[in-house]
């Protein structure tokens, strides 16, 4: 019983007010009292809780052009299905797609199309677009199959979508429709699946980075970003391709718009500076980038590489064409390791080194590790501190840039196709195996041990972890550095925690 309405008319059908004469979820909201009962009843064993997804009942039929015609014709007013040797039925071709005027179909107003033999009318509604968009991936399996909608066979093998990429607006519209569509299907025991996808991801958007010029009210003059603050100024956006750094092209600001030709600036130690807002693409906004024009300056792998590299796939992320550079710098980088400093392409056959293998294979592992996860982002810079470590070390060995080559290709393909040739390989990078880490590369051998006397940090110590702590306590006493602050009176407690930390009191 819900404390409050009055029941005596009428029974009460809301879910707002307190429980009473209720028992254990007396005085509870309801909303409160609901998951108390459904606590209760997982505890005794007698239910459990599951979401109710609510489909709400809706037309099927559209009174437009577009859309799958129905395979129905009236009889005298009566519906009749058509054979299946008369389908599919194929909308005609028509000069204009207007509405009839009287509430029907645009088809309506085609009479040679809606009038067949002996007076038989068709259906002039068409199907909902989730009619032909909420099973596409059942057909890719058998597009050329013509006795069913999806070869039995193939479905068995291919079964369910393993791996759905889509922005978030799908989840209320065609996911719905998709997954009612797969579970009819599925009870109908046409498909052997009941979801019609393993695995979803919804991808972020790429936002633009929008530049903005502060111009002083009711007047021509434009105030430099430091400067805002101390007039009544109104904010504008600039075009992006005029601004560089957040440093507005003056000239080319002028010449942009006939309203801004006799523009005045208040400029900071010479130039002027803009500030900027995160937010959706467009036109509008003058936060466009092109990317041809991006492909063109830095590069297809390049452009590529910077989209993937800007966050987690799932999160909006701030385009700044700033950012790109680093991602231009490290992909000369690269290349660098193929050649010399006269440009000449040099690689040698010796054997790697430990040091070498060990910092390809931690980055093969990792990079295996996130391109599970999709995080594209740290995959890349994996590659990335891979490659630096490289450069610092001079590798030019094949058996180092064959496998660093082929854990590239995904991310930069092109660059690694030309890298790929180079090595002497006939065939493309997309055709070898992708590289495995081997673990007996990337164990690690030493330790370092920071070194503490009296609880402040005074050296460094890098010993095989095998170590004995009396063998640990011999090294780190024979440092000089140490020497230095224990003095002759000698230690006066050495505590050694193995392959974490030496602290010694004095």
């Amino acid at each position: 019983v819900i404390s409050g309405p009055s029941v005596e008319k009428e029974a009460h059908e809301g879910k707002t007010g307190k429980m009473l004469n209720s028992e254990f979820i007396d005085g509870l909201e309801v909303k409160d009292a609901i998951k108390k009962l459904i606590e209760k009843a997982e505890f005794l064993g007698i239910g459990k809780r599951r979401i109710n997804f609510k489909l709400r009942d809706a037309g099927f039929s559209r009174q437009r052009y577009w859309g799958e015609p129905f395979p129905i014709v009236f009889k005298d007013g009566v519906p009749v299905a058509l054979n299946e040797s008369d389908l599919p039925i194929e909308l005609p071709e028509v000069k204009s797609y207007s509405p009839s005027g009287d509430g029907e179909s645009p088809l309506a107003n085609i009479k040679d199309w809606v009038k067949l033999e002996k007076g038989i009318l068709r259906e002039t509604n068409t199907m909902p677009g989730n009619a032909g968009s909420s099973w596409y991936f059942l057909r890719f399996m058998s597009p050329q199959s013509k006795d069913r909608f999806v070869d039995e066979e193939a479905e068995r093998y291919w079964q369910n979508v393993d791996f759905y990429v889509g922005g978030a607006e799908h989840a209320t519209g065609h996911l719905i429709y998709a997954r009612f569509w797969q579970k009819l299907l599925f009870d109908l025991k046409l498909v052997s699946k009941d979801e019609p996808f393993k695995k979803m991801i919804n991808q972020g958007m790429i936002q633009g980075r929008s530049s903005i010029a502060y111009r002083i009210k009711k007047t021509d003059q434009f105030v430099s970003l430091s400067h805002k603050d101390e007039f009544d100024v109104m904010p504008i956006h600039v075009d992006v391709s005029l601004v560089n750094n957040d440093v507005l092209d003056l000239e080319a600001f002028k010449k942009w718009r006939p309203e801004y030709k006799n523009a005045e600036f208040i400029l900071e130690d010479g130039q002027f500076l803009c500030g900027y807002e995160v937010e959706k693409r467009s036109k509008a906004k003058f936060n466009v980038v092109n990317p041809d024009e991006m492909i063109e300056r830095y590069g297809a792998d390049t452009f590529r590489m910077y989209e993937m590299f800007l966050g987690p796939v799932e999160q909006h992320k701030p385009w700044d064409t700033k950012g790109i550079d680093g991602v231009s710098r490290f992909v000369n980088k690269l290349w660098r390791l193929f050649f010399n400093e006269e440009g000449e392409f040099v690689i040698s056959e010796e054997k790697a080194n430990a040091d070498e293998n060990k910092i390809l294979h931690k980055a093969i592992k990792k990079v295996n590790e996130d391109i599970e996860s999709f995080s594209f982002n740290t995959a890349i810079s994996a590659i990335m501190v891979c490659v630096n470590e490289l450069g610092k070390k001079g590798t030019n060995k094949s058996q180092i840039l064959d496998p660093l080559v082929r854990l590239v290709a995904p991310f930069a393909p092109f660059i690694s196709e030309e890298l790929w040739a180079l090595l002497g390989n006939k065939s493309s990078v997309v055709k070898t195996e992708f590289p495995v880490h081997e673990e007996k590369h990337i164990i690690e051998s030493d330790f370092e041990y920071p070194i503490s006397v009296n609880g402040k940090l005074r050296a460094k110590l890098k010993l095989p972890m095998d170590y004995s702590r009396d063998q640990v306590e011999e090294e780190v006493l024979a440092l000089d550095k140490i020497k230095k602050w224990i003095g002759e009176g000698g230690p006066k407690k050495v505590i050694v925690v193995p392959k974490r930390i030496v602290n010694i009191v004095v």
